[in-house]
């Protein structure tokens, strides 16, 4: 398509981590020369677009890296949400509702939107569980996401025998109202391109406790989210407990991140900035 039409400039996205190690773990050899091989038509095919659009620093360094393409041919746009979605819910009733539908009377209520997938870590969430719940004995998990880790997840909540304290809800259309009903996002991923949930969790003001990883440190830091290290099981229950025993006084954090959010992160301003590079690309590249 480029040869025949030379004069229109050729666009391409970064959107994960699509070449960290980790996707090469616990999969069979055939698998391994699958993705291989894919990454050596991708190295091949970037040669051949004039500019790409990153959803973040972290994945422009290693995809633009691990493809060799130039850090100037490569911008860094987030990825936006519309903020009011998030922002303005304030109705009682819609809770109330909600929690008799999903069978929930605590308010200790984590929340964890994202595929069911290794990568998302929310086999850490559960494994944190039955020291939170010593701590607080009504803390009830949502999960709300769908993918092929939900009988692992359930598996293992059954063994620990904290099967009761966990809800995986499936793929849902009310995310806002879930944010709204949580009291603490849990968001312990280990690689991301950058987290759409994440970004929607500081929309809403709520209390967040990240992994550390890049992607998520491009949202987050601690002014407003708190912050552990990557599957560290221990840390990441002791944070849920800190977040639950000084839940008042940690309110400011989830103001932070929604002010945050909305400079970031607003749909309007990340559609300007792709105007604005669409116009730049097509004038330095006609």
């Amino acid at each position: 398509m480029k040869r025949k039409f030379p004069q229109i400039p050729l666009m391409g996205s970064f959107v994960n981590n699509t070449y960290t190690p980790q996707r090469y773990q616990n999969v069979s050899i055939l698998k391994k020369a699958k993705l291989w091989i894919a990454y050596q038509m991708d190295k091949q095919s970037a040669k051949k677009v004039d500019f790409f659009v990153s959803n973040s620093e972290t994945i422009k360094n290693a995809e633009g890296g691990a493809l060799a393409v130039p850090p100037s041919k490569i911008k860094v746009i987030y990825r936006g949400r519309d903020f009011s979605k998030y922002a303005n819910i304030d109705d009682e009733n819609i809770m109330s509702r909600m929690k008799t539908s999903l069978g929930i009377e605590s308010d200790n209520i984590l929340l964890n939107v994202s595929r069911l997938i290794e990568r998302k870590a929310q086999l850490d969430i559960v494994n944190s569980l039955p020291v939170v719940i010593k701590e607080f004995p009504d803390t009830i998990l949502i999960i709300a996401g769908h993918g092929e880790y939900k009988s692992i997840l359930e598996k293992r909540a059954k063994d620990l025998a904290v099967q009761e304290h966990v809800k995986i809800l499936g793929r849902r259309h009310d995310i806002p109202d879930l944010l709204k009903l949580s009291k603490v996002f849990v968001y312990p991923s280990y690689a991301e391109g950058l987290p759409g949930a994440l970004i929607e969790a500081m929309m809403a003001g709520k209390l967040i406790i990240a992994s550390d990883i890049g992607e998520n440190l491009e949202c987050v830091d601690e002014k407003c989210a708190i912050i552990f290290k990557k599957a560290n099981v221990k840390e990441l229950s002791d944070k849920i407990i800190f977040a639950l025993r000084n839940y008042a006084q940690l309110q400011d954090l989830g103001e932070n991140a929604k002010k945050m959010a909305e400079e970031k992160f607003e749909i309007q301003k990340i559609a300007d900035k792709y105007e604005e590079t669409y116009e730049e690309v097509r004038t330095k590249y006609k």
